[in-house]
Parts: structure tokens; sequence; C-alpha cells
């Protein structure tokens, strides 16, 4: 008769590493430029409207659940918040508008 030893107390299951996969990443960003050149100063001298768009669709991409492993309790009992999501990757949209004047070091005249 074969000796029968217990289970190690560490191992949930025969479940390889890294199989499950969380929700998936979709980012969209966007970006706008008029570059507007003032010839009344200089022929290099630039003046650049810019509208930048991060997230532009605004999706909710939202992390794993990868502080709520654990879904039974120490004694068997189920917890209440297993494999709960409760965080994003991404934040929402964001929008952001500039000016950014672009001259030279001899657009003036100076050498």
């Amino acid at each position: 008769m074969a000796a029968r030893f217990p289970r190690c107390f560490n191992l949930r299951g025969n479940l390889g590493r890294n199989t499950l996969i969380g929700p998936g990443l979709v980012n969209l960003d966007f970006s706008l430029v008029k570059n507007n050149f003032v010839k009344k100063i200089s022929d290099a001298f630039n003046v650049q409207f810019r509208a930048e768009f991060f997230n532009l669709l605004n999706r909710a991409n939202f992390a794993p659940p990868l502080d709520n492993r654990n879904i039974f309790e120490a004694s068997g009992t189920q917890t209440s918040n297993g494999g709960l999501i409760t965080a994003t990757q991404t934040p929402s949209r964001q929008i952001q508008f500039a000016r950014k004047v672009i001259s030279c070091g001899n657009c003036l005249g100076k050498d």
C-alpha cells in the first residue's frame, strides 16, 4: 500500500501561467496642426495652432483584476470581490489646445 502525502497548501490547481487574457486595450490619439506664417515679421516666423485629442473614442480600457485574484478564502468560502474589475488602464478623453510661436535666430535681421 502506497503512502499518501497531503497536498501542498499553496497549490490552487493545474492551470498554467499566463493562460487568462484580460480585457483588450484600444486607444486612439488624434492631432490637428495649422501653420500660419506671418510674412510681415519674417518669412520664417510661424504661429502654429494645435488641437490634440487623447483617447478620442473615450473607450473605457479596463484593467485586469490583479488585486482580486483570490476567489475563495482559506476556509473555502467564496469572497465577495473575487475577479472584480476595479480600475482602468487609460484615462478618459482629454483635449488640449495650444499656440506655438516658432521663430529662428536671424528672423529679425540678426546674424
